[in-house]
């Protein structure tokens, strides 16, 4: 498996995601970001892409967004990893076309990261 959850402070969720994802674990990521929708409202969420290899090929990538057809429940989403998946990423998560306010940070700057998520100006 290759998302793992790290926190749940309501509004922000913090996953982790390791080696190469698949599209079963992107469905575990949506199912639990739509569980915390249900309970919250609105949410922010941080992903650290850590030893990521990418996306495994095949079928079952319909939709990609964190929430599914909830998206529009996701204020910020924050992407933290290494600097070659930078554009790779934002283009897997539409940056730009979804609703969410979306940015890529490097593992220096998490803390940052987490600034930028907690930040409820930035967001309006």
């Amino acid at each position: 498996m290759a998302v793992f959850q790290l926190s749940s402070h309501k509004p922000i969720l913090c996953f982790k995601v390791t080696g190469k994802l698949t599209s079963d674990d992107l469905n575990q990521l949506q199912a639990t970001a739509r569980a915390h929708i249900e309970n919250w409202g609105k949410i922010s969420v941080m992903v650290i892409l850590e030893d990521f290899l990418g996306w495994e090929k095949g079928p079952g990538w319909g939709n990609i967004g964190i929430a599914g057809k909830k998206d529009w429940n996701i204020e910020k989403l924050a992407i933290v990893g290494a600097p070659q998946w930078q554009d790779w990423v934002c283009a897997f998560v539409g940056k730009g076309f979804r609703p969410a306010a979306t940015e890529y940070f490097l593992p220096t700057h998490l803390k940052k990261a987490r600034k930028w998520l907690s930040d409820e100006a930035a967001s309006r």
